[in-house]
């Protein structure tokens, strides 16, 4: 089952969020596809740095964040942010050619 994540807070900058990509992709963006990711998004919030994904499983988001999440945030010694709201998803819709890079 598809799942929807949000994480936003005011201790989590898009300095961070470059920083901590940087750590785990050695690149402000990842150059191959994350196993099991069908969406990420991430911009300025009203409350700080905001993450939106759509993932295929709990289990991929979980998998990725033990493996790459959790240890890049350690190494740059990240605050740890709220916990991630995390909702099943009853529809995804991907627009066919879609993906817009800034």
């Amino acid at each position: 089952m598809a799942i929807g994540i949000l994480f936003e807070g005011p201790g989590w900058t898009r300095e961070t969020y470059e920083e901590m990509n940087r750590k785990m992709f050695g690149s402000p963006r990842p150059s191959q596809s994350i196993d099991g990711i069908i969406i990420h998004t991430a911009g300025e919030g009203p409350n700080g740095f905001r993450i939106v994904d759509v993932w295929e499983s709990e289990e991929h988001f979980q998998r990725f964040m033990e493996e790459k999440v959790m240890p890049a945030a350690q190494e740059i010694g990240a605050a740890q942010g709220p916990d991630p709201q995390i909702w099943e998803l009853h529809n995804v819709l991907v627009a066919e050619g879609a993906g817009i890079q800034s």
